[in-house]
Formats: C-alpha cells, sequence, structure tokens
C-alpha cells in the first residue's frame, strides 16, 4: 500500500549493557567489610579509602560484585586500557613576586619556594625533559615519580596497572599527544630555567614533584563525558592515593593539583569521588582543583514540580551540526524520597515530531536502551534508572542520547513529576569533549508548552568542585593583551580585573558556596610539550635554547591555569607548616582572599571569597604581616599633620607620581586604616579618630613606588 511510504516504522528493545573484558570501579562498603571477599573471587583492589575501593577485574563479575557482601553502591567504570603507546602579571597579582624576590623586606630570610613540598599533578600530557622541571641550577630533574597509567608495565606498590618511573632522565617520552599536563605543572611548580630571569617560572620552583598520566579512556571507551566518568574518576582517586603515600613515605606534606572536571554526578559532595577525596585529605595532605569552564552555555536544568510537566532541548554544543551524529551524557537528579520522569522525542528543524521515546521513571531502578527509526533518521537512547540512589535518597536517571543528522533534527527533553525539585546537567557528547546545554527554542521553534532554557549556576565540575575538602579555584584575566614570541601584542577576551566569562559558579547542590577563590586564569603563559604541540600555532610566547635543545612556552587559558597558582601557593603555606590541614588552608585563603570592585561583597558564587594572595595567605601560616622596607625619597609626597588627631591628609605635588594606596599600620603589623584613590585624586585622607595614641606606620603605594612616614597619634 503507498500509505505505508507515509508511515514510520517504530523499532523499540531492550538490551542489557555490553560487558567489556576488563573494568575498574569505585565501591561503597560497610564498615566492617572484608577486602579478603573480593580478592578471593579474582576482583584486583587498587585505592582503598576507608570504605570507599577501587577495584578492577577481568570477564564477567559484575553480578558476582553487586552480590557480595557487604556492597553498598557501585560507580561503573569501563575497561583498562590496552597498551598504548604563567606569566609574570599573574606572579605579580597574586603577590608571588614579593616572597620570590622581596622576602627579606618582609622578615624571610630565604626565598618562599615550595622546597620541601611535594606539589603532584594528576592530568595529561607531560613533558617529562621541560627545563622548567629542572632546579633553577639546570642541575636536578625535581620530578621524582611519574606514572604513566595508560602504559603497561611495573605498576606503582599496591596498584594493579600502568607503569611507575623512579628515574625520569631514562623515561621515555612518548605520551598522549597532549599539552595540557605540562602547562599546568610549569603553573604550579616550573623553575623558568633557560628563561629571563627565570620569568616563565611558575608559584613554588623548589617543589619536588609527582606527574600522573590519568587513565581516562581505553580501546572501548574514548575520551569524553562517558569517560571521564567510567574510566578516569577511579584512576584520579588511585593517583590522589599514591601521591599521598608517596609524600609520607619521604616524610613530606603535598598539594594536589586536578585541572580536570566533569558533570556527571549529584555535584553535592555525595558521590563516591567526592567521599574518598574527602577522606584522603588532611593534614599536610590538600588537593586543589579547577571549577571548570562551563558558565555561558546553559548547560544546568533546576525545576521544581507541582504535577506538571516542563521540556527543554537538549543540545551538544557548537560542534553539533558538523558530526554525522549528534551526542549528549545528560545526568538527573531528584530530590530525596520522590520520583520524576523523562522522555525524549525527535523533531525537525520546522518543529514537527518525528518520533518519541515512552516516559521512563526513575522507579524503573535498571538500564534500558531504546532506539527509534523513521526512515533513514535515528535515535538511539540508553537510559540508567536509579529509585533511591543509597548516596543521598534521591532519584536518578543518566541518559546516553545519540541521534544522527543533527542539520536536520534536534532531541527534545520532558520532565513529568508531582513535586521532586530537578537538578541536571548536559555534558555535551557521550564519547567527545563538547559542551552541552539546555534551550527553550531551536531556531526560533518552540517546539512544545512549558519550555525551559537552562541555567549558568551550579555548574563547577564533579571533580575539582563540589567535595567538601577540595580548594576549588575560578579563573579572572590580568590584562587586556599578551605579547607572542615574536613581540606582536595580542587581545585577550576579557576585562582586567573580571572573572573571565567561561569561569564557572557555584553553589553546590547543598547550598556551599563555590568557588573558593579565583586566580589569574587568561593566557597565562607556562611550559609547552614539544613533542606533541603544533608549534605553528600563534599562542607560542617564548622559545628557550640551552646546549641546542630548543624549548617552548606558550599562552593558554582556562580555570586550568588558575588552580595551580592556588595549589603553588599552598605549597609555599606548606613550606612554613607542613602540618596544615586542608581545613586549615581553606579558612586561610578565604580569609586573605582580595575582596575589590569587581569581586563587590564577598563571598559569593563567582568569586568566591575573593583573588588569590598569595603573600597574605604565607604570612597568615607563619603569624606575621611584616612590613616591607619601604623608599622614603619621594620628596613631591606631602604628609599632614604630624601628630595626627581624627584626619590624616596625603598629598602629592607631582602630576607624573600619583598615589594608588595608602595603608596604615600599627606596630604589630596589622592595618588599622586603608583608602584606595580610584579617580587619581592629589589629595587622600584616612579616618585616625578610632585609633589610640602611639605611633604607626604609613605606606604610601605610587605610580613611581612605595613611600613610608612614622606617623604619631594624639
Amino acid at each position: 500500500m503507498k500509505v505505508l511510504k507515509h508511515l514510520f516504522f517504530l523499532i523499540l528493545f531492550f538490551s542489557a549493557l555490553t560487558l567489556a573484558a576488563q573494568q575498574t570501579a569505585l565501591i561503597w562498603v560497610e564498615q566492617y567489610f572484608e577486602i579478603d571477599l573480593l580478592k578471593q573471587q579474582g576482583f584486583k583492589i587498587n585505592a582503598v579509602v576507608n570504605n570507599i575501593i577501587s577495584v578492577e577485574w577481568e570477564g564477567d563479575k559484575n553480578k558476582a560484585l553487586h552480590n557480595t557482601q557487604g556492597v553498598k553502591y557501585i560507580e561503573q567504570s569501563g575497561r583498562v586500557v590496552a597498551a598504548q603507546k604563567h606569566d609574570s602579571l599573574s606572579i605579580i597579582a597574586t603577590k608571588t613576586n614579593e616572597l620570590h624576590t622581596n622576602y627579606m623586606q618582609y622578615g624571610f630570610p630565604n626565598a618562599i619556594s615550595g622546597k620541601g613540598v611535594i606539589i603532584g599533578v594528576v592530568d595529561i600530557g607531560f613533558q617529562l625533559d621541560h627545563p622548567t622541571f629542572f632546579d633553577r641550577t639546570g642541575t636536578n630533574n625535581r620530578i621524582v615519580r611519574y606514572w604513566n597509567q595508560r602504559e603497561t608495565g611495573n605498576a606503582p606498590q599496591g596498584f594493579s596497572y600502568g607503569t611507575l618511573h623512579t628515574d625520569i632522565s631514562n623515561t621515555n617520552h612518548v605520551d598522549s599527544f597532549e599539552n595540557h599536563g605540562t602547562h599546568v605543572a610549569g603553573i604550579a611548580a616550573g623553575s623558568g630555567y633557560g628563561t629571563p630571569n627565570f620569568n616563565q617560572g611558575g608559584i613554588a620552583y623548589d617543589a619536588d614533584i609527582v606527574l600522573v598520566d590519568i587513565r581516562y579512556k581505553n580501546t572501548t571507551v574514548p575520551s569524553g563525558a562517558r569517560g571521564d566518568y567510567e574510566v578516569a574518576n577511579p584512576a584520579i582517586i588511585d593517583a590522589f592515593d599514591y601521591i599521598f603515600k608517596y609524600a609520607d613515605s619521604v616524610g613530606k606534606p603535598a598539594v594536589i593539583n586536578l585541572s580536570w572536571g566533569m558533570h556527571t554526578g549529584p555535584h553535592d559532595g555525595t558521590s563516591l569521588f567526592d567521599r574518598a577525596l574527602d577522606n584522603l585529605v588532611g593534614n599536610g595532605k590538600i588537593i586543589v582543583g579547577s571549577a571548570g569552564n562551563s558558565r555561558g552555555g546553559n548547560i544546568h536544568f533546576n525545576y521544581k514540580f507541582n504535577n506538571d510537566t516542563v521540556s527543554a532541548w537538549v543540545g551538544e554544543g557548537i560542534n553539533r551540526i558538523k558530526t554525522a551524529n549528534e551526542e549528549n551524557y545528560v545526568d538527573l537528579w531528584g530530590s530525596p524520597n520522590t520520583d520524576f520522569s523523562i522522555q525524549l522525542s525527535l523533531f525537525d528543524t520546522l518543529g514537527n515530531k518525528r518520533v518519541s521515546t515512552p516516559f521512563i521513571s526513575s522507579t524503573l531502578n535498571k538500564d534500558t536502551t531504546l532506539n527509534l527509526f523513521i526512515g533513514d533518521t535515528s535515535i538511539s537512547c540508553t537510559f540508567f534508572c536509579i529509585e533511591k540512589s543509597p548516596l543521598n535518597n534521591k532519584p536518578n536517571i543518566r541518559c546516553h542520547i545519540f541521534s544522527n543528522y543533527p542539520a536536520n533534527n534536534y532531541v527534545v527533553a520532558s520532565f513529568a513529576s508531582n513535586n521532586t525539585e530537578l537538578h541536571g546537567w548536559n555534558s555535551g557528547g557521550v564519547n567527545r569533549w563538547t559542551k552541552g546545554g539546555f534551550g527553550n527554542s531551536f531556531k526560533g521553534i518552540s517546539p512544545l508548552p512549558n519550555m525551559k532554557i537552562g541555567d549558568n549556576t551550579s555548574i563547577m565540575g564533579e571533580n575539582g568542585g563540589t567535595a567538601k575538602g577540595i580548594v576549588t579555584v575560578g579563573a579572572y584575566t590580568t590584562s587586556y593583551t599578551w605579547r607572542d614570541i615574536d613581540g606582536n601584542n595580542k587581545l585577550t577576551y576579557g576585562a582586567p580585573g573580571y572573572l573571565i566569562g567561561f569561569s564557572s559558579a557555584g553553589p553546590t547542590i547543598d547550598g556551599r558556596i563555590k568557588p573558593d577563590v579565583v586566580a589569574p586564569g587568561v593566557q597565562i603563559s607556562s611550559a609547552l610539550n614539544k613533542y606533541t604541540y603544533n608549534l605553528s600555532k600563534d599562542a607560542v610566547t617564548h622559545r628557550s635554547i640551552i646546549a641546542g635543545d630548543t624549548n617552548y612556552y606558550m599562552a593558554i587559558s582556562g580555570t586550568s591555569m588558575a588552580s595551580p597558582q592556588v595549589a603553588g601557593a599552598v605549597a609555599l603555606m606548606l613550606q612554613q607548616d607542613a602540618t596544615l590541614s586542608n581545613l586549615d588552608v581553606l579558612a586561610i585563603l578565604h580569609k586573605t582572599a582580595i575582596a575589590d570592585s569587581f569581586t563587590k561583597a564577598v563571598p559569593n558564587n563567582l568569586y568566591g571569597w575573593g583573588k588569590l594572595d598569595v603573600l597574605a595567605a604565607v604570612q597568615a601560616v607563619t603569624g606575621t604581616t611584616a612590613i616591607p622596607v619601604i623608599n622614603n625619597t619621594q620628596s613631591s609626597i606631602s604628609v599632614y599633620p604630624n601628630p595626627v588627631n581624627s584626619t590624616l591628609n596625603i598629598f602629592t605635588y607631582s602630576v607624573d607620581n600619583k598615589i594608588l594606596k595608602c595603608e596604615l599600620y600599627d606596630l604589630q603589623g596589622q592595618i588599622v586604616a586603608t583608602a584606595s584613590n580610584n579617580f587619581n585624586n592629589p589629595n587622600i585622607q584616612l579616618n585616625t579618630s578610632q585609633l589610640k595614641q602611639g605611633l604607626y606606620l604609613l605606606k604610601i603605594s605610587t605610580t613611581n613606588g612605595i613611600v613610608s612616614r612614622k606617623i604619631s597619634k594624639n
């Protein structure tokens, strides 16, 4: 019958998930769980973090794992990898330069450089022989351990995979065709050896370095949102555990940087990853993470239901029409002890519905795959449903969504519930790194009633932004321009002082403010991995030639570049007190962060508690606020009356020497009065009426330097 050609054929079937030959997982077990129960069944044990265990196995043992007495919860992982072969402005903005070069003026006998501290970097793409990882004499490579989790060989003791390198001089530099880790590690701990005055160095240039190259993909699960969740999560916890165990073995404190993130998880601090992290940190064990670069994409969906239905276009992002298919990896969480349902529909660009799934409920409590076809157009959906997660009593549905011809079709999700508050995150590509989002229309058409757009709140990454024990870092801009290797000035894409547009915002779903602090993160110059990076790109900032060996530095932007600055700062803090806990570090960073006209009132969920101040943080650790020795030769500055009663006037006679800021210190080094000159006024006033009688020191910052005056208060 001719009418048949106008009909579509709906093929609907349920299928079990294909089990990989080798798998890993994080499991949550009872208090008195017997690990031998797993070993007896052939499971390999990696990190054991209180009652969270990283396990690995071969073959079909999923059912056995689920049935093992005392296993409360499993976060699924994928197959094991087969064998495979900052810039000076940021140093100044964070006041790190004062500790590197002006340390004696602040009462420190030696430079504060991270000596005696371990900086761990968990990332991908390391150039192990880059000069910045040597000390400032160029004699010793400061990388003391390198664990390549994706290389078959000699695993670290207590772990079942990867290769541990203890002699970097004999380690091949074959890597993951990435540059990210080299750049990040250079910001946190680069010496800048071979660059003028070490000006391409990082924060903690004397620290020992431990690098872990993450197993973030494998032969069955490629890099992307799914790989981050299923493969990288257990590997990252293993990396944290290894670095801290190594630090204990050599008797040194350690800070670990994680410039990595994903959006699979409840974003409330209850995931096994976050629980494991919270159990790993403590005295002399600190983890710093990047907030993520997700602001502006509307990747978060939030709605409070009252027996109604709401819909949103689910899009992969800017790359969706450049590929043969569109992917979306969507994770949805309701309120505790409620339920919700989801339906997926495929529309054409005119708003005509092509095909729909039935509503899938969280109460289904199992995995379901649906494949729907209409002619040569298809949509494939896998729903992972949990009625009540033992992590937080919340219903959860995680969706893998594939559709073809994204230039002609798009996917709309409809959600229904009686009473839940739904939070969802669209990570974009299931098996590739893209940025997803939720929209209320497509090309101006809203195909269903009650369409809702996503938002940019609660979008800090699960890895770097949601644990209670982690220090989370956002990014702000320090300059309008940056300079490339040929001396050309290039524009950044942010205004100095402001948070950059991509820096992810909080709060966590349980209401905690994130990020904790922000640091410079726009066009930060640091080490480049010459073995993998295309040197024709114009982001190269510096070339270093040492004994005929050429290496490079480049400018990159991201919260990935802001986070290692804070990690480096923490190393400087640990150099002063190796017993600092993560709670100590958080309290100090919160207290000493800079609030200004850009941050406005803090704390808030954009800037956290403010901008990183490394000098103030280190001084807070030592309990001192020593006042630097100040140049007193500027005769163009007048201060009166002295002695003072209620108002102190600071006046400049020179149009070429402008007053920037005035700070009045007591004899204990505490600032008791301050004023910033935002309008180039020649006369600044300080209110001294509430001060006690006695001597004070006035510090005046000008365009020509710093001048001081002793002040007597009547």
